[in-house]
Parts: structure tokens; C-alpha cells; sequence
């Protein structure tokens, strides 16, 4: 479940519940929540010989200063100029996952990611002061956050679950027989899974969505047997196997399923991993997903979302007091 997010504004310390802030929210100097900590520390006038920081109130910050020289010359790390211009960099420290920072609505900007102690903690944000009007706001996502608990929907036609705020609703399956391909023995080897790996025969499942646009987060599916187990292996007619049976195979290499010790693809593996994967095909409220695994085995879809929380970080300083 989420935990309560908490931002730190211009007026102070504020609790956001559970809610993530929004787009257009106000900006903020912090967001913390679900084990990630994200902060606007200021901004910094860098050159190749120098540097010189400010906090978010535009004072001059001499420890803020020496975190950044000593970052930038403990591992000879470069950063870029435009040259002509004043380059002043935005600073932000983040623990955890790190955020994509972006202008809006300007897009993308210049980002640099500094190794501390063996961390990617700050990242600097390239402006030219002279072409701003007043201070700067950042946009940052972070994905793969934790989200709502999952959820296994019955692989039974039109049966119903409730993630969060989005129901799916399980739809009927088609069979895709993978051509065989010349010189590659009767099949392809060769796919978009998780794997790299198909089976001779393929299924696919088609699942509607109330949220067409993944505003709540993208879901991922792992299959289910009645005992609700996981289906990790199959035969190549899509039937489930037990690890014991997978282990117990020829050619296995455990550390990378389905491929030979050399790291080559074993054509001739009778055990395959299983997978259920998203496919390119969808259309608002539907789209399908891809298995090797005979859907006649599978019991229930355990649905797991991950969120994406979204703000706005500032505003930062471009000139010091």
C-alpha cells in the first residue's frame, strides 16, 4: 500500500496522505514517499575551474559548494557547457529511484548525474540564467513506485478485478501458431519476451480496462494455477512443468533459462520459461497479452501495478541574492 507522502513547500512541512501530488500541483523543495526521497538543494555557476552554489532562498551555500566540488573531482567527472552563455546548473538529490526531470512546456533538459560515495545521488539540470524570467520548475516522474496490492482475476471469460481504481476483465484467447523459420529447425527462437523465447505455439488473451490510458500505472501479469501457484515453466505444447522436471532437463543453465552454457539459445530446450506478456495490439479500454502457456492450465492473472508519481520541483533560484 502507499505510504503518506510528504512535501516540503515554501510555507514548510506538508502531509499529503496517500494521494500523489499532481501535474499542476504547487511546486515543491521535497517528495518523499514509498522508500524515495527526492530534494531541490538549489542551484550551482560552475566553470572548469570553479563553482559556486545558492540554496532555494538564493544565499550563498558554501556546504552545498563543497558537496558539488567534491563530487566533481572524486571521479573525474565531466559535465558540458554551451559555450557563449552563462551555464548554471539546478541541483537535486534523490534517493531511491531516480526521477527524470524535464521542463514544461519545454521539455527536455540537460541533465547530468553525479556519482557520490558510489551513488547516483545528484543530478544538475543545465540553464542559461539570461534566458530565464524569474526562477526555474522542474517536472520529475518516478516510475516503478509500489502500488495498489495485487489482485488475481479469474482466467475465466468475463470475469471481473478491481486494482486501485482500474477493473479488468478477462476476455477469450486465440491460438497463434509461430511459423517455422528455414535454417532455425521448426521454430523461432527469436521474440519480444521476457525471454527471448517462444514456444512452437502461442496464445493470446485479450483483457479489458476501465483506464485506457494507464493514468493509474502499468500492470503486469503472472499466471496462476488452481492452487493459485505460480506457472514458471512449460513444454512445448504449453503445458505447465514443475522446476524439479525444469532442473532435471538437458542443456539447463539455471543462471539463464533456455540458453546453453555458452549464452547461445538452445533450439533443441524442451523446457521453456513461462511468460505472460503485454502485446503491441490494443485499442482504448482493451488490449491482448501473449503466453506460452496453454490457457486451458491457467486459473487466474495475478495483477500487479506499478504507480508513477508525478510533481513539480522549485522553485529554483537562477541568480543568488
Amino acid at each position: 500500500m502507499n505510504k503518506a507522502i510528504v512535501a516540503l513547500t515554501s510555507l514548510g512541512l506538508v502531509s499529503l496522505g496517500v494521494a500523489s501530488l499532481q501535474e499542476d500541483s504547487a511546486p515543491v523543495h521535497l517528495y518523499s514517499a514509498n522508500g524515495v526521497h527526492v530534494e531541490a538543494l538549489g542551484a550551482c555557476d560552475i566553470s572548469s575551474l570553479e563553482a559556486h552554489c545558492w540554496n532555494m532562498d538564493g544565499a550563498p551555500d558554501s556546504e552545498l559548494t563543497t558537496r558539488i566540488k567534491n563530487a566533481l573531482s572524486s571521479n573525474n567527472q565531466e559535465i558540458s557547457f554551451r559555450f557563449g552563455q552563462k551555464n548554471v546548473f539546478l541541483v537535486v538529490d534523490s534517493m531511491g529511484n531516480q526521477p527524470s526531470l524535464m521542463r514544461r512546456p519545454q521539455g527536455y533538459i540537460n541533465t547530468v548525474y553525479l556519482n557520490q560515495n558510489g551513488n547516483l545521488r545528484l543530478q544538475l539540470a543545465r540553464i542559461d540564467p539570461d534566458e530565464e524570467k524569474g526562477p526555474v520548475t522542474l517536472y520529475a516522474t518516478i516510475g516503478g513506485l509500489p502500488g495498489p496490492t495485487s489482485v488475481d482475476l479469474n482466467a475465466a471469460p468475463d470475469s471481473t478485478a478491481t486494482v486501485g481504481k482500474t477493473t479488468y476483465t478477462t476476455g477469450t484467447y486465440r491460438v497463434k501458431n509461430n511459423p517455422p523459420v528455414p535454417n532455425r529447425g521448426s521454430f523461432e527462437p527469436y521474440v519480444n519476451s521476457p525471454y527471448g523465447l517462444r514456444a512452437s505455439k502461442e496464445w493470446v488473451v485479450a483483457i479489458g480496462t476501465s483506464d485506457s490510458s494507464n493514468s493509474e500505472g502499468y500492470p503486469t501479469f503472472a499466471a496462476l494455477d488452481k492452487d493459485k501457484k505460480p506457472i514458471t515453466y512449460v513444454d512445448r505444447s504449453g503445458a505447465p512443468v514443475t522446476s524439479l522436471k525444469f532442473i532435471e532437463s538437458e542443456n539447463v543453465n539455471p543462471t539463464r533459462p533456455g540458453y546453453l552454457p555458452s549464452g547461445n539459445i538452445d533450439p533443441k530446450a524442451k523446457i521453456l520459461p513461462a511468460y505472460v506478456s503485454p502485446t503491441q495490439t490494443s485499442v482504448p479500454g482493451a488490449f491482448t497479452l501473449a503466453t506460452d502457456i496453454d490457457p486451458k492450465s491457467i486459473a487466474y492473472y495475478r495483477i500487479t501495478v506499478t504507480a508513477t508519481a508525478k510533481f513539480n520541483l522549485g522553485p529554483f533560484p537562477v541568480q543568488p541574492k
